[in-house]
């Protein structure tokens, strides 16, 4: 039998002994697989023999494991439903759950996750956009977010129960003209979404879109999102002018 003395190089506090799965032995070397490593990371790793006599001598190695994109989550992303079974949604919001236990960082660390919003037909659009050009121009896929941290996975999680565990699709009414936005969602359309994860390499993965969730007929209506984009924009111009005056005198 072999075993392994493995552990981070940034935590040797943390140290496994594992058996190693020998796939190939011949008369002259043996070959086996270390599992449980994560991409990512740098592991020093001690390899040695075990029979009845006790172990045997220890052959010292340093491995810094490649990083590849995140693996495909098995989850799809779904809605809050209410105690009564129906969706937690209004006219230009829906509440969706987090992605808590979607992402696993075994290929490497998760950098962000990101949500992308789409109306019903316009997802397979490969050309991401803004919120105010999906909104009040062509319907296309577009991020609700810059991306926050892959949320922790405790053991046994399968309610959520507080607000960092939930996340409402449509619920910021201030970033209208930022590049990423939350912004209201269109009342009475059927509305997608889903998750993507991207490690520090850029490389990322989308879990499956979710089923088509329609907001409520009632509520902020286009013309009202028309009036605060036009309030944003006069806002903004009152500041860019004084800003303009303040520096030529």
């Amino acid at each position: 039998m072999f075993q392994a003395v493995v552990y981070k190089e940034d935590d040797p506090s943390k140290t496994h002994i594992r058996n190693l799965s020998i796939i190939r032995r011949d008369e002259a070397s043996v070959t086996a697989i270390i599992e449980g490593l994560k991409g990512g990371y740098t592991y020093n790793i001690s390899i040695y023999a075990v029979n009845g006599a006790g172990a045997g001598p220890k052959i010292q190695m340093r491995v810094t494991m490649d990083v590849k994109e995140p693996p495909h989550p098995i989850m799809k992303p779904v809605p809050i439903y209410d105690s009564s079974g129906s969706v937690v949604v209004t006219s230009t919001t829906i509440t969706v759950k987090m992605p808590i236990c979607y992402f696993s960082d075994v290929n490497g660390p998760i950098k962000k996750i990101q949500i992308l919003v789409s109306e019903s037909g316009a997802q397979h659009d490969g050309n991401i956009t803004k919120w105010h050009e999906a909104y009040f121009q062509k319907p296309r896929p577009y991020f609700t977010n810059e991306g926050f941290p892959n949320p922790p996975c405790p053991d046994g999680t399968s309610r959520f129960f507080s607000k960092q565990e939930v996340y409402v699709i449509g619920a910021d009414n201030t970033c209208l003209l930022q590049e990423f936005c939350n912004g209201p969602l269109k009342p009475r359309r059927q509305y997608i979404f889903k998750f993507r994860a991207t490690n520090f390499k850029g490389q990322y993965t989308d879990s499956n879109f979710s089923i088509p969730i329609k907001t409520l007929a009632d509520g902020l209506s286009e013309r009202a999102v028309e009036i605060i984009l036009s309030v944003t924009l006069c806002v903004l111009s009152i500041i860019l002018l004084v800003a303009a005056i303040y520096a030529f005198a």
